[in-house]
């Protein structure tokens, strides 16, 4: 199951990052100065995960991809890993619409 777990970095700042089942850290967000701030962020990704419309391909010069979660005004909200191909992008995507929707936050 994913989750979203929300930390305090040595800065005092608080910051959540969404882990897959397998651990692997999805997304880091920046620094907030409050747990509120990162509730707001994490509710924003949830939302516009659903959308496919919110999530825009990226091709990079190097002829990898990767694509970018929007909010309704069109502001980033982050950025994906690098894929190898289109094929493997689109996994992602599906990804992310299917599983950044879990109830699980934790706070550690």
């Amino acid at each position: 199951m994913w989750k979203f777990e929300i930390y305090q970095d040595s800065a005092w700042e608080y910051r959540f990052r969404l882990k897959a089942s397998n651990g692997m850290v999805i997304f880091n967000s920046e620094g907030y100065s409050s747990i509120d701030g990162c509730e707001n962020w994490i509710s924003s990704v949830k939302k516009n995960s659903q959308n496919i419309e919110r999530h825009t391909p990226l091709r990079y010069s190097w002829g990898r991809f990767g694509f970018q979660l929007t909010a309704v005004n069109w502001q980033s909200i982050w950025r994906s890993e690098i894929y190898q191909s289109l094929e493997w992008l689109q996994r992602g995507v599906d990804s992310i619409m299917k599983n950044a929707i879990t109830e699980d936050i934790l706070i550690l």
